[in-house]
């Protein structure tokens, strides 16, 4: 649990920083982000399945103005996990992270582009060793063309210490801000599979 509180405390203390120097804080402030998920036929035919969905709120005091307010920002954190090449059950992972685009006065306060690959891949998918990118592509995302960078790195897979390919796209939807970070052995190449699973992402999901 120790990497979703990096999560919470990296972008809610952020967020915090943004709002109270904007000093326009009324009263409480709380905005909720909405999950998302991925078509539940793209994920059978890809081998993928759900693992773990986590609501993830983040409460902290700012001061504004010289005043006290209460900041309180409910993200999301959904996984999900395929066997690939005996790495184990999760040896290719998909994660869904959600968090508010928080708005005042007409300003977007966007804490979470602020974080680059390596502390985001960090505190949403566990991490490993540096980031090396080896090279970027777009995908059809909900209809947008989203960026997703790839990088390689050094992770533990099934229980082992691996050469592991990372790709990362960020983009924004229905309010929110969402992050998409695959992960897999480097020596099984999984990259259309997360492509597709990608290509099929639902937001906001009842079913993540």
């Amino acid at each position: 649990m120790h990497r979703r509180r990096d999560v919470l405390s990296v972008l809610g203390l952020a967020g915090a920083a943004s709002l109270a120097g904007c000093g326009l804080l009324q009263g409480s402030f709380e905005q909720r982000a909405s999950p998302a998920g991925v078509e539940q036929a793209t994920l059978d035919e890809q081998g993928f399945e759900h693992r773990e969905t986590e609501e993830l709120t983040f409460t902290e005091t700012v001061d504004a103005v010289g005043q006290s307010r209460d900041l309180r920002l409910t993200n999301w954190l959904v996984t999900f996990g395929k066997p690939a090449g005996g790495f184990g059950p999760d040896a290719a992972q998909l994660h869904l992270f959600s968090t508010p685009s928080v708005t005042v006065a007409g300003n977007e306060i966007n804490p979470f582009d602020d974080l680059g690959a390596e502390q985001l891949f960090g505190r949403v998918a566990g991490g490993g060793t540096s980031l090396d990118k080896q090279g970027s592509r777009t995908v059809d995302v909900l209809g947008n063309e989203v960026t997703v960078e790839r990088f390689r790195t050094e992770r533990q897979i099934g229980g082992q210490s691996v050469a592991a390919t990372i790709h990362i796209g960020r983009f924004s939807n229905d309010g929110d801000l969402l992050a998409a970070v695959g992960t897999h052995p480097e020596a099984i190449d999984e990259t259309d599979s997360i492509d597709a699973v990608a290509g099929a992402i639902e937001h906001p999901s009842e079913s993540a």
